[in-house]
C-alpha cells in the first residue's frame, strides 16, 4: 500500500468508474443519444419505402425529411452523416451548451453557473434558466437511467474488474483486524454517480457505500447543480438575497438527507483517514465537498487512480497531471497539497491499459 498506513479509507468514485466498466455515461454519450437515438429508433427496415424521419422534444426540434433506405450504408449516410438535418433548439440553454462544444459533466455544471451569473447583469431570467437547466436534468437523469438501471435490477451482472477487485479486497483484508476491535466500517465509499457499480465490489461487511448525489432508484432525491462557493462571484449571488439562485447548488440538496452528515462522521474520527480517487476528475463543480475532504486536518494521504490508454502511436498516457492540478485547485496551501497526495510513482492506474476491457 506505499506510504499509506492503516487510517480509515474513504473512497471517492467518480464517472471514470462507470466508464471502466463499460458503461456510456460520458456527457458525450448523452448528447449523442439526444441527437440521434430517437432517429435510429425510427430508422425502418432495408429495402422499405420512403418515409419521414424527424425529431421533436423540449430539447431539439429536427424537422422531418424524407429517405428512401436502400441498404445499411444509406442509412448512416442519409440521416446520421453531412448535415443533413437541420437542428432547431428548444431550451436555450441546452443550446447554448451544444455551441460551446461542452464534453464534460464538470464543464456542464461550471456552464451552469456562468449563465448563472449572467442572470445577475439582468441578461437573462433566473426563472427561464432554471426551467430550462430543470428540463435538461430531466433527460439527462431519463437517459441514464436507460443505461444504468440493470446495475440495480440484476447487480450481479455488473461486469469485475480484477484489477479493480482486488483493490478492494486488499482493503477488506487489511482493515479486518480494526473492524473486529472497532466495531466501526473502515471504509467510507463516497460514490458521486448515480448507479449501483460500486455495490458490485463492496457488498461485504467493513464498506459502507454512500450515493452522495442519490441514485435513479429515487429521482426526486438526485443532486444535480454546480458545488463551488469559494468564487468571489458567488457573493454576488448571496448579496440578491433570492431562493431562485440557490435551488441547484449541491450544498443545498446535500442538507436534504443524512448522506452528507454520514460523510463527516466517517472524516472526523481521531484516527484519521487516508483517500482513493477512483475515476472521479476532481472538478470545481464538486469543490465544496472535495475542499472539506481534502483539507480536512484528519486527512493524511491521497490516492490518484488514473485512467491510461494507449495513443495512436502505442505510447502509454494517462490523466494523472490533469487530475493533479484540478486537485491543487481545492488546497488553499499547496505545501499542504504536496504533504498530502503522493507522487505519480505512489500512485495506480484504476485498470492498467492491457486489462482493460477484460471483465468477468
Amino acid at each position: 500500500m506505499g506510504r499509506f498506513k492503516k487510517e480509515n479509507t474513504l473512497v471517492i468514485v467518480g464517472n471514470g468508474f462507470d466508464l471502466a466498466h463499460g458503461y456510456k455515461t460520458r456527457y458525450s454519450d448523452f448528447v449523442e443519444d439526444i441527437f440521434f437515438g430517437a432517429i435510429k429508433k425510427q430508422v425502418p427496415e432495408l429495402n422499405s419505402d420512403a418515409r419521414a424521419i424527424g425529431v421533436k422534444n423540449e430539447l431539439i426540434t429536427i424537422p422531418d425529411k424524407y429517405y428512401k433506405f436502400d441498404n445499411e450504408k444509406s442509412i448512416a449516410d442519409q440521416v446520421l452523416e453531412n448535415g443533413s438535418h437541420k437542428i432547431e433548439f428548444n431550451n436555450r440553454f441546452f443550446g447554448r451548451i451544444i455551441s460551446g462544444n461542452l464534453y464534460k459533466w464538470v464543464d456542464y455544471e461550471s456552464f451552469y453557473f456562468n449563465e448563472l451569473l449572467k442572470t445577475v447583469e439582468g441578461n437573462v431570467s433566473i426563472t427561464e434558466l432554471n426551467a430550462e437547466f430543470k428540463t435538461v436534468k430531466k433527460f439527462i437523469v431519463d437517459y441514464l437511467e436507460r443505461e444504468l438501471m440493470g446495475t440495480f435490477h440484476e447487480p450481479d451482472r455488473v461486469p469485475i474488474s480484477d484489477s479493480i477487485n482486488d483493490f478492494f479486497q486488499q482493503l477488506n483484508v487489511s482493515y479486518e483486524y480494526e473492524r473486529m476491535e472497532s466495531g466501526a466500517d473502515p471504509i467510507h465509499i463516497l460514490n458521486f454517480n448515480y448507479s449501483n457499480t460500486p455495490k458490485r465490489y463492496s457488498n461485504t461487511e467493513g464498506f459502507f457505500l454512500n450515493n452522495i448525489h442519490g441514485t435513479l432508484l429515487d429521482k426526486s432525491q438526485i443532486i444535480f447543480g454546480y458545488g463551488d462557493e469559494t468564487v468571489p462571484s458567488y457573493q454576488k449571488i448571496e448579496d440578491l438575497n433570492v431562493d431562485d439562485y440557490h435551488k441547484f447548488f449541491k450544498s443545498i440538496g446535500y442538507l436534504m438527507d443524512d448522506k452528507y452528515s454520514k460523510l463527516l462522521d466517517f472524516i472526523d474520527r481521531e484516527e484519521g483517514f487516508d483517500v482513493e480517487i477512483l475515476g472521479h476528475s476532481c472538478g470545481i463543480s464538486d469543490r465544496v465537498l472535495l475542499k472539506t475532504i481534502f483539507e480536512h486536518s484528519n486527512c493524511k494521504k491521497i490516492r490518484i487512480h488514473y485512467h491510461e490508454w494507449e495513443n495512436k502511436l502505442g505510447v502509454l498516457e494517462n490523466d494523472f497531471e490533469s487530475k493533479m492540478i484540478n486537485i491543487s485547485r481545492h488546497f488553499s496551501d499547496k505545501k499542504v497539497l504536496r504533504s498530502k497526495v503522493l507522487n505519480f510513482k505512489e500512485s495506480k492506474p484504476l485498470i492498467p491499459f492491457r486489462l482493460q476491457n477484460k471483465f468477468r
